[in-house]
């Protein structure tokens, strides 16, 4: 429980209240954090506590004004998933209006859809960076992205030097964000709209928010349903798309879309190319898959295994079959075997994509009433930096790391088996050492130069551009 959740506990005698139009709401209302649908979400302290304050107002109450409420009151603390301090319902006259308010914790910096955008106005100011004066508003995206680096990492004011702080940043959340699918799926919850705004990031951690959309299917004899419901098209599954049948699976392929900007972060590629890449007249991942391998194969030619691995794992969570997507689990024991990779000349060598806050011994353990098993460890026998490549991958199929899986859709199989026989071949065809011209700027430290020309003038890919874009609010439905 949280210090505002043991506040709440002292001052109500119960986490769920009930006002009468009469009544007063006993919340000062702050500045607005963001609005969506019928929805306005403020800034409001309690205890001394900054606390997200999420009012709506409906005609009706009933389950599905309920249902977020539901969720997460039901839910136990995760740490990587937003905490309902307490909630209440104001109801008015026959024929009025209602409201429901909900009070969450934390009030967080950002969301990873603002994230990634800041991110971006960073990278083509680290590559056109020269040691004149930043300008007001790069001065500003240096600040605001600074607010975001844990407070352990020293670093100077230099761009560059937030811009490396920050792909380590977004490198964590990768992890953090499949331990907090994978425990919404243990205890039998689907999201069912994932998508970076629903991510919250701050210097010290980061939450997955908004459970509006959520489903309970705990009491369902199976985790598929059958519905319309219009969420959001741009992270919607095929299946739901089509009307069909869902289950846990959907929220694995919205997870796979968030996953692939979050890549393209980190590989310091324009999000400009990949939203290029979705040009169907629909702009939803699930209406262009026919442009999968275009999307991956950009990771793919970057000078880092790990992006190759991370390339195939997020190509598998965005299968048009339902069935062929990994289990969150089982993306948790990829990443962690990412981790384990050689770092020698690799671009992400600090970087981690399972932190140390996702570790077993200090991850918040699901409910007894869980019957799901959390994905096994990698053994300490195979250490990091092993030179044999083969052994790395081979490692991950024979301690099944991703054994569930393989005898189910034999994805992870295939995932392996692709690596093989392109990332590794590639590896082995590279001569020992970084390339000749490793320390001169005709080298670029993702790219072989020879496949994508870098020069100074460009955003790190020559002809490419970006449409700067100015921070947005918070989104809620």
């Amino acid at each position: 429980m949280s210090d505002a959740a043991e506040i709440w506990a002292k001052n109500f005698s119960s986490r769920h209240l009930q006002f009468s139009q009469k009544d007063q709401i006993p919340f000062e209302q702050g500045h607005v954090l963001g609005r969506g649908g019928v929805s306005t979400v403020y800034e409001t302290k309690f205890g001394g506590i900054a606390l997200a304050w999420k009012r709506t107002y409906t005609r009706v109450i009933g389950e599905t004004q309920l249902n977020e409420i539901k969720i997460l009151s039901e839910m136990r603390r995760h740490q990587h998933i937003v905490e309902l301090v307490g909630s209440y319902v104001r109801r008015s006259k026959a024929g009025g209006i209602h409201e429901v308010g909900l009070l969450i914790w934390p009030v967080a910096r950002c969301d990873l859809g603002v994230f990634l955008l800041e991110l971006d106005k960073l990278r083509k100011l680290v590559a056109t960076y020269t040691q004149l004066e930043l300008d007001d508003e790069e001065k500003e995206t240096c600040r605001f992205l600074a607010t975001l680096i844990p407070h352990q990492e020293q670093l100077s004011n230099s761009p560059a030097e937030i811009y490396d702080a920050m792909i380590r940043r977004l490198c964590t959340a990768f992890g953090c964000i499949a331990h907090a699918i994978d425990y919404l799926h243990i205890n039998k919850i689907r999201h069912r709209d994932l998508k970076p705004d629903q991510i919250l990031i701050s210097r010290d951690g980061l939450w997955v928010t908004d459970f509006g959309w959520s489903k309970d299917i705990s009491n369902l004899s199976t985790s598929v349903s059958v519905n319309g419901e219009t969420i959001n098209r741009k992270y919607h599954s095929p299946e739901r798309a089509q009307m069909q049948p869902t289950g846990r699976s959907e929220d694995i392929f919205s997870l796979g879309c968030t996953y692939l900007q979050m890549a393209y972060g980190i590989a310091r590629l324009p999000l400009q190319q990949l939203e290029g890449l979705r040009s169907d007249g629909d702009c939803s991942f699930q209406a262009n898959l026919g442009n999968l391998n275009g999307w991956t194969n950009l990771l793919r030619e970057c000078r880092s295994m790990k992006l190759r691995v991370l390339a195939a794992l997020i190509k598998e969570t965005l299968s048009k079959v339902p069935k062929d997507r990994p289990k969150a689990a089982e993306i948790i024991s990829v990443l962690k075997a990412i981790d384990t990779l050689p770092t020698e000349y690799d671009v992400l060598a600090r970087c981690s994509f399972v932190h140390s806050c996702c570790s077993g011994s200090q991850m918040i353990t699901p409910s007894k009433q869980s019957t799901e098993t959390v994905e096994p460890s990698i053994p300490s026998d195979k250490a990091e930096g092993t030179s044999d490549l083969s052994q790395i991958l081979d490692m991950v199929a024979d301690n099944n790391l991703v054994k569930g899986h393989a005898r189910a859709s034999g994805a992870a199989d295939r995932m392996l088996s692709e690596l093989w026989e392109e990332a590794i071949p590639a590896f082995k065809n590279t001569s020992p050492g970084p390339p000749s011209n490793y320390l001169t700027k005709e080298w670029d430290p993702v790219f072989s130069n020879d496949r994508i020309p870098r020069d100074t003038e460009s955003c790190i890919v020559r002809k490419r551009t970006l449409v700067d874009t100015e921070p947005i609010a918070l989104q809620f439905s």
